[in-house]
């Protein structure tokens, strides 16, 4: 008895064509990685921050720099880091306004408040790590509650 399946197995999208963009040519890797790591990098300077405050920092440095450089040179690029750019505005302004309005009501507040903020925080996490994977997969994804701030 023959076994027809093929005895080497293949990498999953194997065969599928290159990630395009609505009529244009094929993507290169390294434009999937940049438009990957705008959204990866944020998620992963987010993570170390609640550790190592300052890596937090890099927040808005990451796409903003894949923006800067990659950016000018690919269409792609930058589309994903202005979303990532879009999402992270939005999000730490509704962080400033949820931070500010709980010192304002007291210390009780921030620490009744403080569950939410750190469920907003891995809310924020796992969008970008979303996105992520759609742009190195050569997708769109599209933010929630995300305001159009940069074009």
């Amino acid at each position: 008895m023959t076994n027809t399946a093929s005895t080497n197995p293949q990498q999953p999208n194997a065969g599928a064509a290159p990630a395009t963009q609505a009529g244009r040519q094929p993507l290169a890797p390294s434009e999937l990685r940049a438009g990957a790591w705008s959204h990866y990098g944020p998620a992963l300077s987010i993570a170390v921050g609640v550790v190592i405050w300052p890596v937090a920092l890099l927040v808005i440095g990451i796409p903003l720099y894949f923006r800067l450089t990659a950016g000018r040179r690919s269409g792609y690029v930058r589309e994903q880091s202005t979303a990532a750019l879009n999402f992270i505005v939005t999000y730490l302004v509704a962080l400033g306004i949820g931070l500010a309005v709980a010192v304002f009501l007291g210390f009780t507040a921030l620490l009744l408040l403080l569950p939410a903020i750190l469920a907003f925080l891995v809310l924020q996490i796992v969008l970008l790590i979303k996105a992520g994977k759609a742009a190195a997969a050569g997708t769109q994804y599209r933010y929630p509650f995300t305001l159009p701030i940069l074009r």
